[in-house]
């Protein structure tokens, strides 16, 4: 009965998520995720060469490019553009390569046992939200100036909305000191 009940509270809350409310979702499967910031343009191309205008100042033509997973380095931070619903679901192979390398410096079980449960968290629930954002008619797109440290930026997922005219970053990796 218990179960029906909550049940019953959260499908509502569920089936009308925005876009917004699931990249907050997406954001604590990975390293965070920034506010929305709003571009100006007609085609999906124009919004994102505004974002990345105001992001990076005047970008360089040949710099946008659609480019798949396999094509992305961790610390690219030279190319910027589209992707695919693909890459997009298999960029949480960034965040579970960051969260792997913390455990090889672990040596407090209960610590190992978290960072484990969130790499269990990020292979179970990534995909299905990065799917579900999809279906909300959005685009993805990367670029390789997302969080990082000693000098280098790594890749992050971009989310635009075009309906509201809208992106947002979703980090794949944390800050950390030198």
């Amino acid at each position: 009965m218990k179960s029906i009940i909550v049940f019953l509270i959260l499908f509502p809350c569920l089936a009308f998520a925005t876009v917004k409310s699931d990249i907050s979702t997406l954001g604590l499967i990975a390293f965070g995720s920034s506010k929305a910031q709003k571009v100006k343009g007609v085609t999906a191309k124009e919004m994102w060469i505004h974002y990345f205008n105001e992001k990076m100042g005047e970008v360089e033509p040949e710099r946008f490019v659609f480019k798949e997973i396999d094509e992305m380095a961790f610390g690219d931070e030279i190319d910027y553009g589209p992707t695919s619903l693909l890459s997009a679901k298999k960029m949480s192979g960034f965040i579970e390569s960051v969260l792997e390398e913390r455990l090889e410096n672990i040596n407090d079980k209960i610590e190992e046992a978290k960072v484990k449960k969130k790499i269990y968290e990020v292979n179970s629930n990534w995909a299905p939200m990065v799917e579900k954002l999809k279906k909300q008619g959005v685009m993805f797109g990367y670029d390789g100036h997302g969080p990082g440290y000693c000098g280098v930026s790594f890749v992050e997922l971009l989310v635009l909305d075009p309906k509201t005219q809208e992106v947002y970053e979703v980090y794949l990796s944390e800050s950390g000191e030198c």
